[in-house]
């Protein structure tokens, strides 16, 4: 794989966050680590468009390559899977925040 540069920090993070749903999938894990099917629920009940299991997979999978997420597996019956925010994950959490005001006023 190629290494990418930037030419200023914002830029990279500006291409993690990039993606109609990854400030929300932040936002939701920011509450609190959960599993995918939670997490496919509560981003559906809090937006007005659905997001399909395939995008929801894909972000999830971006974000967690991006070391924005975490996913933990764990050797149960059924398998259970848990996400989470890494410390990354919960200062760009606070980062959008910031954004959010910004966008507000």
């Amino acid at each position: 794989m190629e290494e990418v540069r930037y030419h200023f920090g914002a830029s990279l993070v500006l291409s993690i966050i990039s993606g109609k749903w990854k400030p929300s999938i932040i936002c939701e894990l920011d509450e609190g680590a959960c599993r995918y099917n939670e997490l496919h629920e509560q981003l559906n009940q809090h937006n007005a468009h659905p997001i399909s299991q395939k995008v929801l997979t894909e972000q999830l999978r971006q974000l967690e390559e991006d070391l924005i997420v975490t996913r933990t597996s764990y050797n149960t019956v059924p398998p259970k899977v848990v996400y989470s925010l890494t410390p990354y994950g919960s200062r760009l959490h606070q980062f959008l925040v910031e954004m959010t005001k910004l966008g507000e006023e």
